[in-house]
């Protein structure tokens, strides 16, 4: 009986750790996924709003010259015109004057409207920067989202009037809406104040459901005051109760924090069936075993009854030894005594092959079988339970990882418990490789780009060899998706992500940064010449047109190049140039690229 007891308390510790552990890792990849996807979308916001800002600078500019001409309203209207045609996610860009009517961006015959009394009229009124609203309602839209305001100073310094374009909420709503996030996931954009900017969730419509609320958790509040700029927490959402693995980014360059939630629900699918199974298998086990000393009793009181009965039972402990998912072994001084069905199953021999045999047929290698028997035995002879998780070997030599487990039988003898993980362990490839790549094209994505880039620079200086940052940003994709659908847009970013690999070298890296902005790291080139040929190869390709199920698209790309060691060697600076470049490169008409200026290089200053 005690034996039996010791094989069912085996077969619990056994199962519950191995699900313990399958747990863990499930929540630990989860929140790496998480924490990607928020670095990646704030990324993204970062550089929408820069191009934004970049478009009410101009919009400033003309203004303050046209204040002095005649003909200064109608150029104003074209200029402001000609921006919104660049940004079609802008609502509307307009300009207030120093009293806070509007004077420009209205369309014809419209009414009246004064900004004055709005936040961001204040804030940039006070300020030389731009200056970024709590989300709002507003007053000629009819609709939720921020306001971007920047200052119009006049010649003589005194304030002159606010220049300002709003993204809407539904907006950056179907832009969160292209990302995989299971049926319950939710990924929201909250302001400085945390007041919700606007909220995605697979299974609800797009909306005004509780824009502006600052209800949050307090699990997100506590997270925040440790690490403003990123980190994740487990909590339940405090706008619908849903618990999720959340995972928040501040937006680089702005106060604005995109956070991405994942449901257990969802990721721990796969675990609550495995969960099942072990349960159901467990509790066939410890019915079969109590069921075993009963009989054992009743022999002791009616033997010939006993008798019958044994039969039966030791019948239903065959059938819960032989189960088809652990396998168990009995081995004396090494070699096999006695083995199960799913043991030999698991490894892909016959009924009889392995009687007598010494356990080293099953391990890959002599040190991980030194391994196991110095340390597992130690535990053994001090009558301790031994586990490990390693690779072993079948029969046909293909590898299996195996949950490992031994106790102490008697003397030399002990039994041994062998559990199939070759799926946990996929299951952990697999979100490691989402941790590294970008689930739409399988191009490396923004971690592992800058983990490759530092590699390639801390090697520089070999054969006096460069390393060449470019960013790639599409010219043309809002208007595909604005004409053919988002899944006809993401057909795009698959094709391009195909067409970028195809222009560069193995030991090169492509990666997917967000949205329509991509970027190569070319390692290890002898000169300049080398990656302009690269270069326009890339803009060739891409001038190609894409043919889709819904027509046909033709794209474009600015590129902006920084060059390692001629404009530095720290990584975040030479990605900073290189963006810097591409926005040069959309101003210079597009459909080029730009390398950086030597006077944005420390190196020059």
């Amino acid at each position: 009986m005690c034996g039996n007891l010791a094989i069912i308390g085996l077969l619990f510790v056994a199962g519950w750790l191995g699900l313990k552990t399958s747990l863990h890792a499930d929540e630990a990849r989860a929140a790496e996924v998480a924490q990607n996807m928020a670095a990646g979308l704030a990324a993204e916001i970062a550089g929408e709003l820069r191009l934004v800002d970049n478009a009410l600078s101009s919009a400033t500019s003309a203004y303050r010259a046209g204040l002095a001409d005649e003909a200064g309203p109608l150029a104003i209207e074209k200029v402001l015109r000609h921006q919104e045609k660049l940004l079609p996610e802008v609502d509307a860009i307009r300009i207030a004057g120093p009293d806070g009517m509007v004077r420009a961006g209205l369309a014809q015959g419209a009414a009246p409207v004064g900004i004055a009394d709005r936040g961001y009229f204040e804030a940039a009124r006070l300020t030389d920067g731009l200056s970024v609203s709590e989300p709002l309602l507003g007053r000629i839209t009819k609709k939720w989202g921020i306001v971007l305001a920047r200052r119009i100073e006049n010649r003589d310094g005194s304030f002159g009037g606010v220049a300002y374009a709003g993204l809407s909420s539904a907006h950056f709503a179907r832009s969160f809406s292209r990302l995989k996030l299971g049926k319950s996931g939710a990924i929201s954009l909250r302001s400085k104040d945390l007041r919700l900017i606007a909220r995605f969730v697979p299974d609800e419509p797009i909306g005004d459901r509780n824009l502006g609320s600052a209800s949050v958790s307090s699990e997100l509040r506590d997270a925040l005051a440790r690490n403003p700029a990123q980190g994740w927490y487990r909590s339940p959402t405090a706008l619908d109760g849903i618990e999720r693995v959340t995972a928040y980014h501040r937006v680089p360059g702005f106060e604005l924090t995109v956070l991405a939630g994942l449901a257990p629900s969802d990721f721990l699918a796969p675990w609550r069936r495995d969960v099942q199974i072990v349960a159901a298998l467990l509790l066939l086990a410890g019915v079969s075993m109590v069921g075993a000393s009963f009989g054992l009793y009743v022999q002791r009181q009616r033997h010939v009854l006993a008798e019958r009965r044994i039969a039966g039972l030791l019948q239903q402990q065959q059938l819960m030894l032989d189960n088809e998912l652990i396998g168990m072994v009995r081995t004396k001084s090494r070699t096999t005594v006695w083995s199960n069905k799913a043991f030999k199953a698991i490894f892909g021999y016959g009924p009889d092959e392995l009687d007598g045999e010494p356990s080293r047929l099953l391990y890959l290698d002599d040190e991980s079988y030194e391994r196991v028997g110095a340390q597992g035995y130690e535990h053994l002879r001090d009558n301790r339970r031994f586990r490990t998780q390693l690779k072993m070997r079948r029969k046909d030599g293909s590898p299996v990882w195996i949950d490992l487990s031994g106790t102490p039988v008697s003397g030399d003898e002990s039994l041994w418990m062998f559990v199939d993980i070759t799926a946990m362990k996929g299951r952990e490839d697999q979100l490691a490789q989402l941790a590294l790549h970008d689930a739409l094209t399988g191009l490396a994505n923004r971690t592992q780009f800058a983990e490759r880039l530092r590699t390639a620079l801390e090697q520089l200086g070999v054969a006096s060899s460069l390393v060449a940052v470019c960013y790639i940003d599409l010219d043309g994709f809002k208007a595909v998706n604005d004409a053919l659908g988002h899944a006809a847009g993401d057909q795009v970013l698959v094709e391009t992500a195909r067409r970028l690999l195809a222009c560069v070298r193995s030991q090169d890296t492509v990666t997917r940064l967000g949205g329509d902005e991509f970027a190569i790291a070319l390692t290890n080139v002898q000169d300049r010449g080398q990656v302009e040929t690269v270069l326009n190869r890339v803009l060739e390709r891409l001038r190609q047109p894409i043919v889709l199920a819904g027509g046909e698209a033709r794209i474009r790309a600015s590129i902006g190049v920084a060059y390692a060691p001629d404009h530095g060697t720290e990584p975040q600076l030479l990605m900073r140039l290189a963006d810097e470049a591409l926005y040069e490169a959309k101003r210079a008409g597009k459909d080029c690229y730009k390398v950086a200026s030597p006077a944005l290089s420390p190196l020059n200053a």
